[in-house]
């Protein structure tokens, strides 16, 4: 019986090879958890002060563009416009929604999406390969590079894609209600190329 990933995935997607079974897989799969995710949104006309007191709390430049800027405690995901996903490993900051409340909620709307999303890392020697049949983003490193991120469609499933190291790896990100048609796409895309789905669930790689 395979090793399944964390509880609410049992049912759709054990570990395992999945799709091409010759040699090595050109993709690795693993679901990130253990990660805490609060949704930051500009109030007002707020934009400045809340610029200064995110620089000033957490010491990095809250992005204005497309972009992921990471710091070793909290970092922020730009999610839309004048807005942000503040996120943290859980083992390191247990309620961040109640730190990034206290820090900025005068002048930001402060949410927990820690539970609402399905974050999935994809790496490996095909990755741009099988994304392009599932990602309408130029993926090439030209195009695309280590901390850019883009709003855009998995197949039909909105969501999210981050480019989090050179290798390249990329995580991509949806509201968990839509994992049973993401996760099925998504292998179906691999499948030439094969997908070793990684059992071990892993953190935030700050």
């Amino acid at each position: 019986m395979p090793e399944m990933l964390e509880p609410v995935l049992a049912a759709l997607l054990a570990s395992g090879r999945y799709g091409r079974e010759q040699g090595t897989a050109g993709l690795r799969l693993r679901i990130v958890s253990g990660r805490a995710q609060v949704q930051v949104m500009a109030r007002g006309h707020s934009d400045d002060a809340l610029k200064h007191a995110v620089r000033s709390k957490y010491t990095l430049d809250l992005p204005d563009k497309p972009t992921l800027v990471r710091s070793p405690g909290v970092s922020f995901l730009w999610t839309g416009y004048r807005t942000w996903m503040a996120m943290a490993n859980e083992a390191d900051i247990p309620d961040l929604e109640s730190v990034v409340r206290h820090d900025i909620g005068v002048l930001a709307s402060i949410s927990d999406q820690s539970d609402g999303r399905l974050l999935v890392e994809l790496s490996g020697a095909q990755v741009r390969e099988a994304l392009a049949k599932l990602v309408p983003v130029d993926l090439h490193p030209r195009a695309f590079r280590p901390g850019d991120t883009a709003l855009t469609l998995f197949g039909h499933v909105a969501g999210q894609i981050t480019q989090v190291d050179s290798a390249p790896a990329y995580e991509l990100m949806m509201f968990r209600g839509y994992a049973d048609s993401f996760l099925h796409d998504l292998t179906e895309c691999g499948a030439e190329f094969g997908i070793d789905v990684i059992a071990e669930t892993g953190s935030f790689r700050a």
